[in-house]
């Protein structure tokens, strides 16, 4: 027997004996998307739980047996109906089992449907009545053998890694044999997937399990699962911000679907009563979009403190130049460049049309290992050098951003920086330091939180701005690198506040440094995260890593179109730091960057990643840049609406709308038919169109009379690689 939970738009089914999730259906179609029952997963939660022994257990919803043996298992199930026509759907489990029997902690779980929504909301409550348990993971809600339509290989994945990744039958992709090649550069150790191998973990179940840690790898507390006709949307509505993380896992073809959960932390110890943030599961029209559209308007809605004014002339810039190659981790390494290098770097720069400098390596024992030493590196040059180079530039129209490690603490350096080490590192439960090894330099992690880290990073911003003059900082690891729970008591946080840590460090850098409603300062991060995005200019989020595998940097900037990405580009050939693959896709990853409105991140290393060894690409990239230049001075950023409002593109064109401020419409396209005519359509909502420019790569604007047909615009026109269409309407 089923307890059925339903509107007109979707139904869900629970098993009425045991509270088991059994089906889940688009009702449109008829469909159930729980196709394949795994026995090694339990729906709709699982509890990871430490006993008094230090073994770890999982608590789940019982089976029928299970309760034959202790009726007590069996979980009270009541369906109920507001005046509004609201359905809501309650299961208590006074007791969960484990593999030893019931255990007393009990689960109240809260399924909710309004009138005409695709979406179910659905909370848990937790009652930890055994004394000496902790209940330390939820993963909440639990879905288990998910695929559409007739098979899983035409199915999608739309999972906030790195930004984002677009994965084409995950089911096949997770689980497909690893395909990874070593690189090394100096004394790091790197390993690159390359073909369509997602990363996903080999767990000792024989799943294959994809987690990232929010904010950690994951961008955004949602996901899609899409086909054809309909998709399955699913979101954590954190609106405290505290760790958690989002799971898609399969067994891989021979035992086919998909597994989604997301999992908090809450370490509920005995005694005490937690009750979870909101969850969403819809099954909806249409692909990724429509899960993008509902999270931002839940975003927009749940305020985390100051946002970032992004300075002006930042918002005008088409990127940066990267100079990694003043100190170097290995002492025996001499410097590339000294303080007295600046000046004539910036004016290098110029030559490209950049007029932002990110110099690395230019405190105390340099680039990943002399953090968190701060201060001027006498071999580079006299600290009044540093000042008046770094002044002279900013003087002259140029910015200098600085790197900051924002997660890491050398070991060597405890006794120089005492107070810092002694009341801002991150504490496990155990006791211990988290340790991370870089090159040949062991680190250990900052609890983000503390006060005597926090107060650390700010008086090295203040120190670079109002001391040497820079006007802008870039955060490393902020965003990307998992977050680590800190059980320091003397530290005034719970264990899991990680993102609420660098977020109030974000509003003292943004407090400090606002000035008649503009930041004085530009702040970039490492990684991207709806969390921090809207406290800070831009976003790095390093597109190489994932582009074999599905780079899909379009869902965050959907998601949040008035925030900027950051992207490293690389030239096509001549570059020692990253592997040859990455060089062999180069134009690629500069493509989708500029379609996209990411702001370009150069390196320029003189001896192992630099445009000069790459010249016709270096001509390439000049072009893109005084277009890019051109698109923020004449038009503004714009609002991403990634292909909304295409109707019909040839092959070979790739277009991107973006929505101006005058509701102009300006259209970002890719062309790999160069100089053939081609077909664009584009919805305009009936306007009648004023006037309609192709702006080129080489310079030269064309004038273009669109056609209309059925309230569309048709443009037929020919371009370059790149071009930017602007439509102004009467």
């Amino acid at each position: 027997m089923r307890v059925i939970i339903n509107n007109e738009k979707i139904e869900i089914a629970f098993d009425e004996y045991s509270g088991e999730l059994r089906e889940l259906t688009y009702l449109e179609t008829g469909e159930n998307i729980l196709k394949n029952y795994i026995w090694k997963r339990k729906t709709p939660f699982t509890l990871s739980v430490r006993f008094p022994n230090g073994e770890k257990k999982e608590l789940t919803a019982p089976l029928y047996d299970d309760i034959s043996e202790d009726v007590l298992l069996k979980p009270d199930i009541s369906l109920s109906e507001l005046q509004d026509g609201t359905r809501q759907l309650q299961i208590i489990y006074r007791y969960l089992k484990c593999d030893t029997g019931r255990v007393n902690i009990s689960a109240n779980i809260n399924v909710t449907i309004s009138p005409g929504d695709y979406e179910s909301l659905w909370s848990m409550e937790i009652i930890n009545n055994e004394e000496e348990h902790t209940v330390e993971e939820v993963w909440f809600p639990f879905l288990s053998g998910v695929y559409l339509g007739y098979t899983w290989e035409d199915d999608n994945l739309v999972f906030p890694y790195w930004s984002s990744i677009k994965v084409k039958n995950p089911t096949a992709a997770f689980s497909s044999p690893p395909v990874s090649i070593g690189w090394r550069w100096h004394d790091y150790n790197y390993e690159y997937r390359i073909g369509m191998s997602v990363p996903a973990e080999r767990k000792s179940d024989g799943s294959y399990c994809l987690q990232s840690y929010h904010s950690g790898h994951a961008s955004m507390n949602w996901m899609s699962y899409y086909g054809d006709e309909f998709g399955l949307y699913m979101a954590a509505y954190q609106d405290d911000f505290k760790i958690s993380s989002l799971v898609a896992e399969t067994f891989g073809n021979a035992c086919p679907g998909m597994g989604f959960s997301i999992v908090v932390y809450p370490h509920i110890a005995g005694g005490s009563r937690w009750m979870s943030k909101t969850y969403g599961i819809a099954l909806h029209p249409g692909d990724w979009h429509w899960g993008a559209d509902r999270y931002r308007k839940w975003r927009r809605g749940a305020d985390n403190g100051l946002k970032h004014k992004t300075p002006h002339w930042f918002e005008k810039s088409p990127g940066l130049i990267a100079h990694y190659d003043f100190k170097y981790q290995h002492q025996f390494m001499k410097p590339v460049h000294g303080y007295s290098d600046i000046e004539r770097l910036y004016e290098e720069a110029k030559e490209l049309g950049i007029n932002h400098l990110l110099i690395s390596g230019w405190h105390k024992d340099g680039f990943d290992r002399g953090f968190p030493l701060y201060r001027y590196e006498p071999e580079l040059g006299s600290e009044d050098e540093f000042s008046r180079q770094v002044t002279n530039v900013v003087n002259n129209g140029g910015h200098i951003s600085f790197y900051i490690n924002s997660r890491l603490f050398n070991r060597k350096y405890e006794k120089e920086l005492p107070d810092v080490w002694e009341n801002g590192h991150a504490t496990g439960k155990d006791g211990k330091t988290y340790d991370e090894n870089y090159g040949s330099e062991r680190f250990s992690v900052m609890c983000s939180s503390s006060d005597a880290w926090q107060e650390h990073l700010l008086s090295t911003i203040k120190y670079l701005t109002e001391k040497i003059g820079g006007d802008g900082v870039y955060l490393d690891q902020l965003n990307c690198a998992p977050p680590v729970m800190c059980f320091d008591d003397g530290h005034g946080h719970e264990h899991d506040d990680w993102n609420r840590g660098y977020d109030i460090l974000l509003d003292g850098i943004n407090s400090y440094f606002t000035r008649n409603g503009e930041n004085t300062v530009s702040i970039i991060c490492e990684g991207a995260s709806d969390i921090h995005g809207c406290k800070m200019s831009g976003q790095l989020i390093s597109t190489f890593f994932s582009d074999e595998f599905g780079a899909f940097p379009e869902a965050y900037k959907y998601t949040f179109p008035e925030e900027t990405l950051v992207d490293m580009i690389y030239p096509s050939r001549g570059q020692k730091m990253r592997p040859v693959h990455i060089s062999q896709n180069a134009y690629k990853i500069l493509n989708r960057a500029f379609l996209t409105g990411c702001y370009f991140w150069i390196y320029d290393l003189e001896e192992e990643n630099t445009f000069k060894r790459d010249p016709e690409m270096k001509e390439y990239l000049k072009k893109v840049i005084r277009l890019r230049k051109l698109w923020l001075e004449k038009f503004g950023k714009g609002i991403y609406r990634d292909d909304r409002g295409v109707v019909y593109a040839d092959e070979g064109i790739t277009a991107k709308v973006y929505l101006l401020s005058n509701d102009d419409v300006l259209v970002a396209m890719q062309n790999n038919n160069v100089q053939q005519e081609f077909k664009l359509v584009l919805d305009v909502n009936k306007r009648k169109v004023k006037e309609c420019l192709v702006y080129q790569l080489d310079g030269v604007t064309t004038k273009v009379e669109p056609e209309i047909e059925d309230g569309n615009a048709v443009i037929k026109t020919k371009t370059d690689h790149l071009a930017l269409i602007h439509l102004a309407f009467i």
